[in-house]
């Protein structure tokens, strides 16, 4: 997990490097958007289709934030998933502005 990676979902620099599983990504996405992203994942690392998606993570220390995530799989030879490729973008201001009534 790269370092804009683990801040966007609240990790630590030092638990990014040694690996963060996808369960414990999701278990930080809002309970109404997980399976989707479970699905999404799913998806992405067996059939290699464009994984794009946008969810509320709920951060550590209480806070939420909004992130768009696109990208794909790379497969080896063997049809075998090696690589994630793919970008992961804090939206969470976009979000607030979005929703506040305009005077």
């Amino acid at each position: 997990m790269d370092t804009v990676t683990a801040e966007c979902h609240g990790f630590s620099e030092t638990v990014a490097s040694r690996g963060v599983s996808i369960e414990d990504i999701l278990e930080r996405i809002d309970v109404e958007m997980r399976d989707q992203v479970a699905r999404a994942i799913f998806e992405s690392i067996t059939t290699g289709v464009f994984f794009d998606q946008r969810y509320k993570v709920h951060l550590p220390d209480g806070s939420i934030r909004w992130i768009v995530a696109k990208g794909r799989a790379i497969f080896d030879a063997e049809n075998t998933p090696f690589l994630g490729l793919g970008s992961v973008r804090d939206i969470t201001l976009k979000k607030t502005y979005q929703f506040e009534p305009r005077q």
